[in-house]
């Protein structure tokens, strides 16, 4: 199997994050119950990335191009008047911290969403409490 270059991953990151957001808004905003991370002004997302691991020449790309795409959606007005707010978590490419970082972001920072986590084995990890608690999950470990 051919290995993507990091150019190659980073396009496939935005291509996934950009297709992740159109599902996000068609299913978060239909509905008028109040959402988890949703107020008036902001919608929360959360990132489970690897910034200082093995892998953090591809992650810090991804982080790149997640920030530099939100900045610009929120410049523009944001979605719905709402700005985008994302709380970036390092997973450092580990199971555990990545259960760590999804369960801060989840209980804690209560955010709609999570882009990532990257890792399969975190994914597998993570599969039924994302499900059990209904976490919209996208970016490139999809």
């Amino acid at each position: 199997m051919k290995e993507r270059s990091g150019s190659s991953q980073f396009s496939l990151s935005v291509v996934s994050f950009c297709v992740f957001f159109l599902i996000l808004l068609h299913v978060s905003f239909s509905y008028g119950k109040e959402v988890r991370g949703v107020t008036q002004e902001t919608i929360k997302i959360g990132s489970i990335t690897d910034h200082t691991g093995p892998t953090s020449s591809v992650g810090a790309l991804v982080v790149l191009a997640y920030k530099n795409f939100i900045k610009g959606i929120n410049e523009r007005g944001g979605i719905h008047g709402r700005k985008i707010k994302i709380i970036m978590e390092d997973d450092r490419y580990s199971i555990p911290a990545g259960i760590a970082a999804f369960k801060k972001l989840v209980f804690k920072d209560q955010v709609l969403a999570i882009l990532g986590p990257v890792s399969v084995g975190e994914t597998k990890v993570l599969f039924r409490h994302i499900e059990k608690h209904k976490i919209p999950i996208g970016g490139e470990g999809r």
